[in-house]
């Protein structure tokens, strides 16, 4: 799927924090990037999708095989 294009336009004062959850999900990769669109002002955004590893609380698989 292509990204689409995009604009240098800031966003709009509603769109800038989703406390209100006034955005929801359109459509995107789902590996790198989604669009979502206001209920209010009903403009849509390209939103970058970043994955953090969280080593601090990672947990050990269980197996039954023998480690070589």
């Amino acid at each position: 799927m292509i990204q689409p294009e995009i604009t240098d336009e800031k966003p709009n004062k509603c769109c800038i924090d989703n406390t209100s959850n006034n955005l929801y999900y359109d459509y995107g990769d789902a590996v790198e990037w989604e669009v979502w669109h206001c209920i209010y002002c009903h403009e849509s955004y390209v939103v970058d999708i970043e994955i953090v590893r969280d080593f601090k609380n990672m947990k050990q698989v269980k197996t039954n095989e023998t480690k070589k």
